[in-house]
């Protein structure tokens, strides 16, 4: 079974991305302080990104892809940045010096299992391919071998997982958990106009770029949706994600729709003012039983204000024909307010955000 056809590509275009240069600082810490952010730690070695770039040590691999001008860029892969059951990921730089991820499929003996990496694979491609929003990571490119595609090539976003800055804080507070959310919110928005379920949002599944930004990543789960799918009409009953996030109805392997990572919207929520998973998982297959007991009646988080409190749980409707859309949720007073960072209002989140303790 093959991935996508050459052709598949060509309308299509992609774009590229910079590395920023060397800024000639030095750090001894894995923390870096921030002066505009005098409380503000950001888990980001700069001088260990600059030294990659400048001398990169061991090959991995070596390859071709085709960009947006369809023009043939050469990569060489230096880093491995993460791997699962179906693919491994790399940190490369191209003939334009610029830094990629390479995301590679891993090779399989398993006929059922190379069959469900290659439905995964293409599930991510015809995810990715028309997607473009701050907020969500970008395709650059694909490669190709025997008119098959064997590796995506994305932009390579240097940050830190979420889950990891929840568990260095312990928990957010309210003005980041909301600016956070905008962001998250406003990309998922935009990826279901476009016909696009993620099925795993997660904290892990989060990039902070900088002390105000992030990006959705990792859309190996992810699947395009038919018209009738993004509305109350039925999608799928594969059971996929992760559960500690994860809707009701695909736990219980209902038809769902794009309404389900809403529900995965409110339990991240609860775990960045809560620090802790809104479903403790002690294994796979825990039942439907067990989860309702770890949540009963509504959920409500002490530390945050009527309001976002009434967001989350608006995200936490276990009925998916009472959720609400990512659209509505756009026009929730939580976040209505709020506007995507960008170059022109950093100056107003820092502004926003200097009174917190908050370790970046």
């Amino acid at each position: 079974m093959g991935v996508a056809p050459l052709k598949y590509f060509d309308k299509v275009g992609f774009g590229t991305t910079k590395v920023p240069k060397n800024t000639g600082e030095s750090s001894n810490t894995r923390c870096k302080r921030d002066s505009t952010y005098s409380n503000f730690y950001f888990d980001f070695d700069e001088n260990s990104y600059n030294s990659f770039y400048q001398q990169p040590s061991y090959v991995y691999r070596q390859g071709t892809y085709r960009n947006k001008n369809k023009e043939t860029l050469t990569y060489s892969a230096y880093h491995i940045l993460g791997q699962g059951s179906f693919g491994i990921v790399y940190l490369a730089k191209n003939n334009k010096n610029d830094l990629v991820a390479v995301k590679c499929k891993l090779p399989l003996n398993d006929y059922n299992l190379m069959q469900k990496s290659n439905m995964l694979f293409k599930g991510e491609l015809e995810a990715l391919f028309n997607l473009k929003h701050s907020c969500i990571v970008r395709l650059l490119g694909v490669e190709i071998e025997y008119n098959e595609v064997t590796s995506l090539v994305m932009e390579h976003i240097p940050g830190e997982p979420m889950d990891k800055f929840i568990y260095k804080n312990r928990s957010l507070n309210e003005s980041l958990i909301q600016l956070f959310t905008k962001q998250i919110v406003s990309a998922i928005a935009y990826m279901h106009s476009k016909f696009v379920m993620h099925r795993d949002i997660k904290s892990s599944n989060i990039m902070i770029v900088s002390n105000t930004w992030i990006k959705l990543i990792d859309f190996g789960m992810a699947k395009r949706l038919n018209v009738d799918e993004i509305g109350f009409s039925t999608s799928t009953s594969t059971m996929v994600g992760t559960i500690p996030f994860m809707a009701p109805e695909v736990r219980n392997f209902q038809s769902y729709n794009s309404k389900a990572d809403i529900f995965s919207i409110g339990a991240l929520i609860y775990e960045m003012a809560n620090g802790d998973p809104f479903v403790r998982v002690a294994h796979e297959y825990m039942t439907e039983t067990i989860i309702l007991s770890q949540v009963r009646g509504v959920v409500n988080v002490p530390t945050l204000s009527p309001v976002a409190n009434s967001f989350m749980q608006y995200c936490l409707i276990r009925d998916a024909n009472r959720r609400p859309c990512a659209s509505s949720l756009l026009e929730h007073p939580f976040i209505s307010s709020i506007s995507i960072p960008n170059q022109k209002n950093q100056n107003l989140f820092k502004k926003q955000l200097s009174q917190s303790k908050l370790l970046f």
